[in-house]
């Protein structure tokens, strides 16, 4: 099964690049709309964002990997948060 974006989704994406001064700089902008309409990024979404931004893939994929709120997989029906007591402890004395 081919990896195909909306016309609607694909437009958005298009007017998103127009307010940058060059095509890699809206990356992440491009990813994130993907994300919201999909739920996560596929292999397909970051080969079609690389084509989309005349890119490697890997340039985008680096960005997906090093970004922990973009998803490679969707998120399950409940996320589990959690808080290490280092980290209480130190919101305490801030």
């Amino acid at each position: 099964m081919a990896f195909t974006i909306p016309t609607n989704l694909e437009g958005e994406i298009d007017e998103l690049i127009t307010h940058y001064p060059v095509k890699r700089a809206a990356s992440l902008m491009v990813l994130h709309a993907i994300q919201e309409h999909f739920g996560w990024i596929s292999q397909e979404a970051v080969e079609w964002t690389a084509k989309k931004l005349d890119l490697q893939p890997i340039n985008v994929y680096e960005l997906v990997t090093f970004y922990p709120m973009l998803r490679q997989q969707p998120m399950g029906k409940y996320q589990i948060k959690g808080v290490s007591d280092v980290e209480l402890r130190v919101g305490r004395r801030v």
